[in-house]
Parts: C-alpha cells; sequence; structure tokens
C-alpha cells in the first residue's frame, strides 16, 4: 500500500507541473488541451511503472507463501525459477487491470470543470488536480492504493497458494475458505466450505471481485 501510494502521489506531482507548463490565464478562458497534459505526464511510462511495482510484489508474495506451504502445513515445495517468472509477469498483466487512461482523464476533466465553475486561479485548480486525479475512481489516492494492494495480494496469495499445492504433486483439492468479512455475497457465501479440484480453484481465483477473502487449504486424502 505505501508503495502503491508513493507512486500516486508521484503522479500527481506529474500531473500538477503538466497542468501549470500547459494552464494560462487565457487558456482558463479556451478550451484546455487534456491530451497534452496527458502526453505530458506519459501514462504508459505510468502503466509499466505500475507493472513492474506489482510484479514485484506478486514475487515477494510468493516467497513468503511458499515458506509458509512448506513451514506451516508440513508440504515440500519450493518456488522454481520458472515459476517465480510465471508469478512476476503475472502480477505485471494484473496491473493492466489498473486503468490509469480512462479514469485520468475523466477525473482530470472533471476537476478542470469543478476549477472554472468555481473561478479557481490556476495554482489551486493545479493541487486539487494533484490531491485528486491520481485517485481515479476512488475518493483519494490513499483509498485507492489500499483497494488495490488487498485485491492484488490477496490475488498473489491465492495464485501462490494453489502452484505451491500443484508444484508438491500431493495436492490435487482444495477447500473454499470465503465470505470472511460477513459481506454476504450469495455466490461467495456458497463457495464457502466447499471442496473443489486445483483446476477449478484458479477458476474461482479469476473470477473472484475487488476486496474478495477467497483463500484455499490443501486437502490431501
Amino acid at each position: 500500500e505505501k508503495k502503491l501510494l508513493k507512486f500516486f502521489d508521484s503522479m500527481g506531482d506529474d500531473l500538477e507541473s503538466a497542468v501549470l507548463s500547459v494552464i494560462s490565464p487565457k487558456a482558463m478562458q479556451d478550451e484546455i488541451n487534456v491530451g497534452v497534459i496527458l502526453d505530458l505526464i506519459d501514462i504508459d511510462r505510468l502503466k509499466k511503472a505500475v507493472a513492474d511495482l506489482i510484479g514485484a510484489h506478486f514475487y515477494d508474495v510468493a516467497k513468503t507463501t511458499y515458506r509458509s506451504v512448506r513451514t506451516v502445513m508440513g508440504i515440500a515445495t519450493d518456488l522454481s525459477d520458472d515459476r517465480a517468472a510465471e508469478v512476476i509477469k503475472m502480477g505485471g498483466r494484473r496491473a493492466g487491470l489498473i486503468d490509469l487512461s480512462t479514469q485520468t482523464r475523466k477525473r482530470l476533466l472533471r476537476e478542470l470543470a469543478t476549477g472554472r465553475e468555481n473561478g479557481d486561479g490556476i495554482p489551486k485548480i493545479a493541487r486539487s488536480i494533484r490531491e485528486l486525479v491520481p485517485a481515479g475512481q476512488w475518493s483519494t489516492p490513499q483509498v485507492r492504493a489500499r483497494v488495490i494492494a488487498r485485491t492484488e495480494t490477496a490475488h498473489a496469495q491465492r495464485l501462490s497458494t494453489l502452484n505451491s499445492f500443484r508444484d508438491s504433486n500431493v495436492v490435487e483439492d482444495v477447500l473454499v475458505f470465503d465470505n470472511r468479512t460477513g459481506f454476504d455475497d450469495p455466490e461467495c457465501s456458497a463457495l464457502d466450505g466447499k471442496i473443489v479440484s486445483l483446476d477449478d480453484a484458479y477458476v474461482l481465483m479469476d473470477e473472484e471481485h475487488p476486496n474478495g477473502t477467497r483463500a484455499y487449504a490443501a486437502v490431501i486424502r
């Protein structure tokens, strides 16, 4: 979460600088070219940065998970180089689900429009953009960072847990734990306590929603 928040803080700094370099008193009266601002902050660069960040986090979670499976559950399994590379790649792909392009553009347009309607000066508009645009659809960047951190850490744990079971060659089925927070989502509640195959567990992993608590325990017959 701290690393993600640092990323969004940096994104906010870049946005503020870009806005101050593009917007002038005259531009405030005309249509502001949002595309120029987005080009200056380089969304593709930001996408790569967050993909690298989450990929590295997936690797850290994988190392911890494999170690826990060995020491706590007593299942002999090791994180191979090939499996580690696969996990890092998955983290990078998951980062692609973080919609930086559309959400940044929408929030940028909204904050610009609000600032103009309120008659705010350029520095105030730039500060507002710095503080709020990195939040995307969330209320603040802090909330966005927390939701992503929880969601992706849980996904990395599920992925690494299933991989470690599969690599052990002794686990064929898993017990599903779900609805741990009492949110009472019907699908999650129905899955809680079920025994499913490893293959089905991977499918259920991909269907999990943000902030989900789905987890797995090994069933050894």
